[in-house]
């Protein structure tokens, strides 16, 4: 395990253990640098191009589906519900190298395949199976609520994913986990941002690895972390970091884990820790966006909040609704309600920010 005293590690020690944690030590190659790391977007509904591809759910069965914003027609694309079973996993999206991949159940609640489409071809590509560990089943992966850090994206050539605190790599139809306890990270163009899980359950500080130079550094210390919380949150000297969330400027994270905050801190080092949000409330829809200077999250009664890094303004953006799950798109939230009432299920609702419209998708 990685320990935070990993920025006094012989230089050669580090190269050795990184390039073991994300490549298996391949030789590295500066000419297959992809123009772009990470993953474009991602959520139970996202917009890749004149599309919007959501999940539609009904009882006993969840679809996919495609909305054409262009000529207002939805096409079918796959069923995401085991006809065995009726377990439906349904995982995020994630749009990443023109490709949106998505998670289908099986007849095996351990296993899960991962598969995916473009908007030119919408026949379902086999990409891995991914198998929970003993004790579990992908019903512990699977949701907005259970799995925050569940991500696929693109790190050089290779398609990856983190579930669970395992990263996978997809490889000929096969999902191999190549290191465990990881708690969060993201990829920006030529960097991995990464907290690894320690022995005794809390997480180390905040790494970055470049991809092109296959250098490492530690970013913000864990006892950087411990120190804010205790002096500044109500966090005591805990510290889980989750979420890590990247921009040209900041890194945005969340370091505890529940009643949790969500801190800045400003790359060029010069400002520390900012506590951004307060208590935000209890760390139900955890993933948060960072959209330009505007930050939204679910919390608290799974109510949907903007927060304003200029301004600093805190506001609730659809007033007594409670949010499954959601995405946003210039002025346009889509969402998807949660309910509790016997019988229904989430349903895919379109809020204007603008004119405070709110009504059923499609």
């Amino acid at each position: 395990m990685m320990s935070a005293k990993i920025k006094n590690i012989c230089p050669i020690i580090v190269f050795v253990v990184i390039s073991a944690f994300l490549f298996g030590c391949a030789k590295a190659n500066e000419n297959n640098l992809s123009d772009k790391n990470g993953y474009d977007d991602y959520g139970y509904v996202l917009k890749c191009g004149k599309y919007i591809y959501y999940y539609d759910f009904t009882y006993r069965n969840t679809d996919l589906f495609r909305y054409d914003c262009e000529n207002k027609e939805k096409e079918y694309i796959d069923n995401i519900t085991n006809a065995e079973t009726n377990f439906c996993g349904v995982v995020r999206m994630y749009l990443t190298d023109d490709r949106i991949y998505y998670g289908k159940s099986t007849s095996d609640d351990k296993i899960s395949h991962i598969y995916s489409i473009t908007n030119d071809d919408l026949k379902p590509r086999y990409e891995a199976a991914i198998t929970a560990e003993d004790g579990e089943s992908m019903r512990d992966y699977s949701g907005e609520t259970l799995s925050p850090d569940y991500r696929i994206m693109k790190i050089e050539n290779g398609i990856y994913a983190l579930i669970e605190g395992k990263l996978y790599r997809f490889n000929n139809g096969d999902a191999e986990i190549i290191k465990k306890g990881v708690t969060s990270i993201d990829v920006d163009k030529n960097n991995i941002y990464y907290s690894l899980r320690e022995y005794d359950g809390s997480s180390t500080g905040i790494f970055r690895y470049n991809i092109k130079t296959k250098t490492n550094k530690e970013i913000i210390a864990a006892e950087t972390i411990k120190s804010f919380n205790a002096e500044n949150t109500i966090h005591g000297d805990q510290v889980y970091v989750s979420n890590i969330a990247v921009d040209d400027d900041n890194i945005y994270f969340i370091a505890a884990p529940e009643w949790a905050s969500i801190f800045r801190y400003k790359l060029d080092g010069n400002t520390g820790i900012e506590d951004l949000t307060g208590r935000g409330g209890r760390r139900i829809a955890a993933k948060f966006r960072v959209l330009g200077d505007k930050i939204y999250y679910v919390a608290g009664f799974l109510r949907l909040h903007c927060f304003d890094t200029k301004t600093g303004e805190l506001n609730e953006v659809i007033h007594g609704k409670r949010i499954y799950s959601y995405n946003v798109y210039d002025n346009l939230v889509y969402y998807y309600e949660y309910t509790d009432t016997e019988g229904s299920f989430p349903e895919l609702r379109i809020y204007n920010m603008e004119t405070g419209e709110d009504k059923e998708a499609f």
